[in-house]
């Protein structure tokens, strides 16, 4: 799903099913810090060249995947 937002009723709950929605960003700290205020994900993916970027996701972030989904 792409155009999503974090008002949209898909990241409101638990999704169960093959749904993956995407959120794109501008502002990267902005970024953190709602998922970082939010509930603790079960999953999190990070498409990014950005080793800064990566390592400050992995540092802050909680969630209940593998640390090797951050690509």
């Amino acid at each position: 799903m792409d155009h999503v937002s974090w008002e949209d009723p898909v990241m409101q709950e638990e999704i169960f099913g093959p749904v993956f929605p995407v959120i794109s960003c501008t502002d990267y700290d902005e970024m953190l810090r709602k998922i970082i205020d939010g509930e603790k994900p079960l999953a999190a993916y990070l498409f990014t060249k950005n080793e800064e970027e990566k390592d400050k996701f992995l540092s802050f972030v909680s969630f209940g995947g593998d640390a090797s989904m951050i690509l």
